[in-house]
């Protein structure tokens, strides 16, 4: 007969992994190469601007296909990407990364307007508390596109059977003109410090990201990039595609609950 820890891991075994077992294929080299860069360089204006430039060209290309919406596994960051923003023994090489395309129904200004929103938990139904605050920029000149925001972040993520995982995260959001003329919201978050469950046993300990949004007549292509460590107790029960799979198709549900919550608030 099964333990009821045994029950309780097949159960979350069979949560995080239904739909999520198939591989993934792996970015080109490319587009990894443009992803490592833009997170390094995110506060070098100069660079960015071609950065955003040639994300722009990526999405209206091989961004459009079935892979970029399933989920293509990235490279992982290293030091010199993420500096000072993690301690030095981070292991970094432990962390997995997922890259996905979009097309949004609005505007990286529409989008813009949820930015600096005190309660983000719309995000995810799993975000008990997701609380945001502004530490830095002009949210109203933000909306329209002008200047950037600095943002801290206190989440609390729940789970199968009253897990409940607290950490804490910073996110910045910027604009960039490429040359070519587009006006490009980009966003990076890190985590600032790891979070475990009351048990110790579900921990987020790495958590990194980007989030582009290249303006089209139709709205906006966005590439969301998720680089992430967690602890579960599902762990010893999952392959490497299924915990890939697992952050790809969280990258889904962010990606539609966004529209859905601006479609809900009328757009701007």
């Amino acid at each position: 007969m099964r333990t009821a820890d045994t029950m309780v891991v097949a159960t979350l075994v069979a949560a995080l992994v239904s739909g999520c077992a198939r591989e993934r294929e792996p970015a080109p080299a490319e587009l990894n190469d443009i992803l490592l860069s833009t997170f390094g360089d995110y506060d070098l204006a100069l660079e960015r601007v071609g950065h955003a430039a040639a994300l722009s060209g990526w999405l209206q290309t091989d961004g459009r296909s079935d892979e970029a919406w399933e989920g293509l596994r990235v490279a992982n960051l290293t030091l010199d990407e993420v500096g000072d923003l993690v301690s030095a023994d981070t292991p970094l090489v432990e962390h997995r990364g997922v890259a996905t395309a979009f097309q949004s129904a609005f505007s990286p200004e529409d989008h813009a307007a949820l930015a600096a929103l005190p309660d983000q938990r719309w995000t995810d139904p799993s975000f008990e508390r997701y609380d945001r605050e502004v530490l830095g920029g002009d949210p109203e000149a933000f909306r329209w596109g002008e200047g950037f925001l600095s943002t801290y972040n206190y989440i609390e993520k729940s789970g199968a059977f009253g897990i409940m995982i607290p950490y804490e995260l910073r996110k910045d959001y910027t604009w960039t003109a490429t040359e070519e003329g587009e006006l490009v919201m980009m966003s990076r978050w890190w985590l600032e410090r790891p979070g475990c469950s009351d048990n110790g046993k579900n921990c987020v300990l790495q958590s990194f990201g980007l989030d582009v949004f290249v303006p089209r007549p139709e709205g906006a292509q966005r590439l969301l990039v998720n680089w992430i460590q967690t602890q579960t107790e599902a762990d010893a029960f999952l392959s490497e595609d299924q915990m890939i799979g697992f952050i790809a198709s969280g990258n889904q549900d962010l990606l539609e609950a966004t529209d859905e919550e601006l479609a809900a608030r009328g757009g701007r």
